[in-house]
């Protein structure tokens, strides 16, 4: 699953931060929208291993000296997503 689950944040990734020349920004946010939803339906192990697999990630580009808003977008991805909920 570990693999599926970096195959999504890859997704949101590049839907995300891709320029408007690249994607459309309305079609970007009715994808991730759409992704959204879907999630909602995820089994309670689906949800844990993408929140876990969120974690790890932002983790590892932080690390690696990567670009930290993609790294904080990531950290931020379960709550975005409304996996987990909003503790500010």
């Amino acid at each position: 699953m570990e693999y599926l689950c970096k195959s999504l944040i890859a997704a949101y990734v590049f839907l995300e931060f891709s320029g408007d020349d690249l994607i459309d920004p309305d079609a970007a946010v009715k994808a991730m929208e759409a992704m959204t939803a879907e999630l909602q339906s995820s089994s309670a192990e689906e949800k844990e291993a993408l929140i876990q697999t969120c974690a790890q990630e932002a983790a590892a580009l932080r690390s690696a000296s990567h670009d930290e808003q993609i790294a904080q977008f990531i950290a931020d991805l379960p709550q975005a997503t409304g996996l987990i909920e909003y503790d500010g």
